[in-house]
């Protein structure tokens, strides 16, 4: 499974699971969806006893979506979902590797003419942003300023 940080993810289906109880019985499903350390989601499945569309036997089906604030080509997340019937549970895992958004730039600054030898002073030449802003990244940037001078910098992080 892929993601892109910032952006929501929908995983439909997450899973789907048979069990011989749904023909005829009366039996609860719950789930947990394990997206990240430290963040789960829960809730209650889809229950199909006489099948759907998609599938003609009884099944359960668990979706879900989430947002991953940080990715980048290295990142992955273990990804896990648990359902359960009152008598038991099933397990299954997964890797979701979450790719690093692209920045968006915004110009800021006008076109300015200055003399030759005169010091300009623009605050802020650019803005950009990052979806996946977490206080995890860290920006360079350079600027060319057209005479053949340039600046190379680490941006400073805020939000």
């Amino acid at each position: 499974i892929s993601a892109m940080e910032g952006t929501l993810l929908t995983v439909d289906p997450i899973v789907v699971i048979t069990d011989a109880v749904l023909v005829g019985g009366i039996e609860s499903y719950t789930y947990t969806v394990m997206w990240e350390e430290g963040v789960e989601e829960t809730g209650i499945p889809d229950v199909y006893r006489n099948g759907n569309a998609d599938r003609t036997y009884p099944h359960v089906v668990v979706r879900g979506s989430h947002v991953y604030e940080f990715g980048d080509a290295s990142v992955q997340y273990l990804f896990g979902v648990e359902v359960c019937d009152g008598s038991s549970c099933v397990q299954a895992r997964s890797i979701i590797s979450v790719a690093n958004s692209p920045v968006v730039l915004t110009k800021v600054a006008n076109e300015t003419e200055v003399e030759e030898g005169a010091w300009v002073r623009f605050d802020p030449i650019v803005c950009w942003e990052d979806l996946g802003i977490s206080g995890m990244e860290q920006w360079s940037y350079g600027i060319e300023w057209g005479d053949g001078d340039s600046v190379q910098a680490i941006a400073p992080v805020s939000s």
